[in-house]
């Protein structure tokens, strides 16, 4: 269940970008790509978590942060 939550998440995010900052596009396919290798290591599921709904998130909201700073 926890790597199909980061994909579908990620997916989630790849189609809201059409109508949002395209930066959420990358952080789209980023969880995608997450919960993909998550499936393949599925004992690993909450450090995976960690990554993509923690770590990722940080990052993406400095990088939006910066580049959208007025």
């Amino acid at each position: 269940i926890m790597p199909l939550t980061l994909i579908f998440y990620g997916l989630a995010l790849f189609n809201v970008s059409k109508y949002t900052v395209n930066e959420l596009r990358s952080l789209g396919l980023i969880e995608i790509v997450l919960g993909l290798i998550a499936l393949q290591f599925i004992t690993y599921g909450l450090w995976f978590w960690v990554a993509g709904f923690g770590l990722f998130h940080i990052v993406y909201g400095f990088i939006v942060k910066l580049k959208y700073k007025p």
